[in-house]
């Protein structure tokens, strides 16, 4: 499993992984990724103005982490329900770049090739999302297209974007 933050151009930001699955849980995946203390640098301003990442429904809340509110399944009126709903949807674009990674790269999806201990498969994916942001820079994609978002050009994204890839190795 890797845990990733995706930006409505289909960039990924953000990439940590692969993680265990004895230690999927996002205590541990956001102390690891030391994600939290990331958020606080690039997303907290002096004036008291912060952003927010719309996560998983099974991360908790954060000054800089927002996820699904629980409803029940009856409830289609209350603001909460509204908000999930619409909110859904942006999390179900921002999962196309995820899926169109393996897409790109079927090896990537090829179980038999991807053996821990003796293969580098978080390498192999990490080379993969790498070259599916250059691909999206070059000729943009859905979420693109979705949220009518222009991606940065190469030059940009290799200038800028490889930074933060680089900072997380």
């Amino acid at each position: 499993m890797q845990a990733a933050i995706t930006t409505p151009d289909g960039i990924t930001a953000h990439l940590f992984g692969p993680i265990c699955g004895t230690h999927q849980d996002n205590g541990f995946i956001l102390t690891e990724s030391n994600l939290l203390e990331t958020l606080e640098d690039k997303l907290n301003f002096d004036d008291g103005c912060h952003f927010v990442l719309y996560g998983d429904p099974a991360h908790y809340h954060h000054q800089n982490i927002v996820a699904p509110f629980a409803v029940s399944e009856n409830d289609e009126t209350s603001r909460e329900s509204v908000y999930h709903q619409k909110m859904s949807k942006i999390r179900v674009a921002v999962e196309w770049e995820f899926g169109r990674t393996v897409n790109l790269f079927t090896f990537l999806d090829y179980h038999n090739n991807q053996k821990a201990w003796l293969s580098p498969v978080g390498a192999y994916y990490f080379v993969g999302v790498l070259f599916r942001n250059i691909k999206i820079c070059l000729g943009g994609g859905q979420a693109c297209k979705y949220f009518d978002v222009r991606p940065p050009t190469i030059d940009e994204y290799l200038e800028h974007g490889n930074r933060a890839f680089r900072e997380q190795q």
